[in-house]
């Protein structure tokens, strides 16, 4: 989850997560909505994560 997203509210996320299935939440501190661009170290570990999982 981004903490700072335009586009996304923290409680609309976390509804969203919470509706889905195996869903995993991870908060990505301080970026906003384009996580990729705002922390591509911390994206790239949370897709290796998710990869590891399925």
């Amino acid at each position: 989850m981004q903490e700072l997203s335009p586009l996304l509210s923290a409680s609309m996320a976390r509804t969203m997560a919470e509706r889905r299935p195996r869903t995993h939440w991870k908060t990505f501190h301080g970026c906003g909505h384009w996580i990729h661009d705002d922390d591509p170290a911390g994206f790239a570990e949370a897709i290796r994560e998710f990869l590891a999982r399925i």
